[in-house]
């Protein structure tokens, strides 16, 4: 198995090279990650899925200060690392989460980044996000998604640090 890493991201991609046998599973390297990654400093998350409305994966990184988008080209590559969110100032002390989900059911993946506090931004479908929602996460280090309550809508299920005051386990909707 050959891992295709970047000291400055601590990112690692692999790409499946078939279905999996009872024994081992198979990978290989990929190829590009795009121009500009090496500006992509201390990122703490990752989310995938196809965020500019292409057809192809694309790879969202948190870091403390931002979000950046890199474009699946389908081609074993990934585009240049561009900025598409700045983090509200001094918002997340250490950023631990980045989730991808359609949170008001546009079809469009948004994105939720938590950590001592808590954010979304809807998804403008190409590429690009509006403006910040405030969320009420509070040292949040895990958390997924799931329509708990059957009404079409996802709902977040998140677990506080564990050196927090009250570690709770707690839902949003």
């Amino acid at each position: 198995m050959k891992v295709l890493s970047f000291i400055a991201l601590r990112l690692a991609l692999l790409l499946s090279l078939g279905p999996l046998n009872a024994q081992t599973p198979s990978f290989d390297e990929l190829a590009t990650l795009g121009p500009g990654v090496a500006t992509v400093r201390n990122p703490s998350a990752v989310a995938l899925g196809d965020f500019d409305g292409d057809g192809q994966i694309d790879v969202a990184i948190l870091t403390p200060d931002s979000v950046w988008l890199l474009a699946g080209t389908g081609r074993r590559s990934l585009g240049p690392a561009v900025k598409v969110v700045e983090l509200p100032a001094m918002t997340i002390d250490l950023p631990q989460l980045l989730i991808a989900v359609d949170l008001n059911r546009d079809g469009k993946l948004d994105l939720i980044a938590g950590g001592s506090r808590g954010w979304a931004w809807v998804n403008k479908g190409d590429g690009s996000f509006g403006p910040p929602a405030e969320l009420p996460l509070d040292n949040i280090v895990s958390a997924r998604t799931a329509d708990l309550n059957g009404d079409g809508i996802p709902d977040l299920i998140g677990l506080t640090h564990p050196y927090h005051p009250r570690p709770t386990f707690s839902t949003m909707r």
